[in-house]
């Protein structure tokens, strides 16, 4: 499905799809293709339901893994190849939220004290801390602490947006290597591997294949 899998990819890319979701779409159609063995163009909404229920009945994937591919299939039908009697069919699973478990302070203490180093621990503390996520946590530099403010900046989140969170004076005073984490020194490159950027991928770019 080379033609069609570049047509989707600019179609994603136009739409300024972050690169995780197309990666994620782009995989899922080609399952889709490989699960019949011809190419998707040629293919319809009963095609589309054999596939779903194959996925949910001898694959067992949950609810919001059933929901990436539908929203895969509902964009490749709708957008790139024009159908949208197709995408108007596919079903949206119902997915059931649940609340997570909460930890106790004393719980998270203890479990910010097992980090084997006290960079780790200055990193645990301000992902739990700041509520980021470990794509947040990784790009994080010390550029986007605001002292002043005891505010830090997330940058290309979710979504791709910014945004601002809450820092509190405990965790500005963590030293993460020896050194306060205000001092002018990147935090990303120490919480990466080596060769990894450091900002994300702008929204939109789809360079996985």
């Amino acid at each position: 499905m080379g033609e069609l899998r570049d047509r989707m990819e600019a179609d994603l890319r136009l739409r300024r799809r972050s690169e995780r979701t197309c990666v994620a779409y782009l995989r899922c159609v080609r399952a889709f293709a490989a699960y019949h063995r011809r190419s998707p163009a040629e293919l319809g909404e009963p095609e589309v339901r054999a596939f779903l229920t194959h996925l949910v009945e001898e694959r067992r994937v949950s609810p919001s893994t059933q929901g990436v591919y539908a929203g895969a299939l509902r964009f490749l039908y709708a957008i790139t190849l024009r159908r949208p009697e197709v995408s108007a069919l596919i079903p949206r699973p119902r997915i059931v939220r649940s609340l997570p478990a909460i930890l106790s302070p004393a719980e998270v203490e203890r479990l910010i004290a097992t980090a084997w180093s006290a960079k780790y621990r200055a990193l645990f503390m301000t992902a739990y801390g700041a509520g980021l996520r470990v794509s947040e946590l990784a790009t994080l530099e010390v550029s986007d602490i605001d002292a002043a403010r005891l505010m830090l900046r997330i940058r290309a989140g979710k979504g791709g947006d910014d945004r601002d969170v809450p820092l509190s004076a405990r965790l500005l005073a963590v030293p993460p290597t020896g050194t306060r984490l205000a001092a002018p020194a990147r935090i990303s490159s120490r919480a990466r591997g080596p060769g990894s950027r450091s900002r994300p991928r702008p929204s939109g770019t789809c360079s996985a294949r």
